[in-house]
């Protein structure tokens, strides 16, 4: 990699060998090449290590997709043969479950920092990045349902009514969402092809016009303390991403993913999203539809896109705004956690789901009927 990127005590650009590999990764030669400002130290996260994130996410969600039949009769025995049938396949699933919190982590880690910094670069890349948050959060939505469990379908219910609150497009966006006025196979369908199709293939596009954008306002970083991106911060987001996956992986094979019992619209059941929506859950307790479920979300997100605009006149509000803005979710998600904890009714519904989702697990053993 030194004689690729041409850095000093490298292979001199007369090696036919070096020459050679500068042809045939050029790309990634100018990406490695990269200027980077300040330091390279763990307390700084990068975008690789995001897309390294979502690396695991891909080859994981490919082992799973071998195995899944996206059907209402067949999904949830699909994933249960995985947990409870297949070689290492509860940590395979484990290693996705918990790999989509690490994505979250990671590009919330990785834009807290760039504001902190004031590091907004041409304000392009800025916008981009923040664009990967509502992609990454539909990651998460469509892949909820697709176990076809308790869980996953009254957490679509919840959403796709959140769908359906939208100002002048509620109902017709609820509808195409659901395939229909219910949750059914075309909604299991939509959300499948949603989820290995259309959204891996926007986060790729959307990485390479963000790394494009990147790299442009890189090389335009005035002088200073900066050094090539490569070896120095690639060592470091390597070693960052190992630490990731190692909590990730220790996670799935001593919790694993959970499963719940298979959908039933009869059998009530106390859904609750993933841990980086429950936010959002205890804002819409304090503010109805559509002001706690768009607007003020909304509001948030347009103040964190203006960050660059805010932070070249008043530094000192833009810095407030982030820490108010990460303060008010941390504190929406602890009060959420909070509720749950001290709620009889749901405290009450744990026990029972477990001991559902345990004897659906037994039963599925020995065979699941279509019917």
């Amino acid at each position: 990699a030194v004689a690729v990127c041409g850095f000093p005590g490298g292979v001199t650009e007369n090696d036919g060998t070096a020459n050679a590999r500068v042809g045939l990764l050029p790309w990634l030669a100018e990406v490695l090449a990269t200027p980077m400002p300040g330091r390279a130290c763990l307390g700084r996260v990068s975008a690789a290590v995001v897309v390294g994130a979502f690396a695991l996410q891909a080859l994981t969600g490919f082992g799973l997709a071998t195995y899944y039949a996206p059907g209402t009769t067949s999904a949830w025995a699909s994933v249960a043969h995985v947990e409870d049938a297949v070689l290492l396949g509860s940590l395979l699933r484990g290693l996705h479950v918990y790999g989509a919190s690490l994505i979250v982590v990671l590009l919330l880690l990785y834009l807290v920092e760039r504001a902190w910094r004031f590091d907004f670069g041409g304000r392009l890349g800025w916008w981009l990045a923040l664009s990967f948050v509502p992609l990454i959060s539909a990651f998460s939505l469509t892949g909820y349902l697709l176990p076809w469990d308790q869980r996953g379908y009254w957490s679509t219910q919840v959403g796709t009514s959140l769908a359906g609150a939208t100002p002048l497009i509620g109902s017709a966006a609820q509808r195409v969402v659901q395939g229909g006025s219910e949750l059914g196979q075309l909604t299991l369908t939509r959300a499948y092809a949603a989820h290995t199709l259309l959204l891996p293939l926007l986060f790729v596009g959307l990485l390479g016009v963000y790394l494009r954008v990147w790299r442009r306002e890189a090389i335009l970083l005035p002088a200073g303390e900066r050094e090539p991106y490569w070896p120095r911060f690639a060592t470091r987001d390597g070693i960052a991403l190992l630490i990731g996956v190692g909590a990730v992986a220790l996670l799935a094979g001593l919790v694993g993913g959970h499963l719940e019992a298979p959908a039933d619209p009869e059998v009530d059941f106390a859904a609750r999203p993933e841990w980086y929506f429950m936010a959002l859950r205890q804002l819409l307790e304090y503010a109805p539809e559509p002001i706690g479920s768009h607007v003020l979300p909304g509001i948030a997100f347009l103040a964190w896109a203006g960050l660059p605009l805010i932070g070249e006149r008043r530094r000192g509000l833009a810095r407030g705004l982030v820490v108010g803005t990460l303060a008010l979710w941390l504190g929406l998600l602890g009060a959420g956690f909070w509720a749950d904890h001290t709620s009889e009714r749901y405290q009450r519904g744990l026990p029972l789901a477990a001991e559902r989702a345990a004897l659906a697990r037994r039963l599925a053993r020995g065979g699941v009927p279509p019917e």
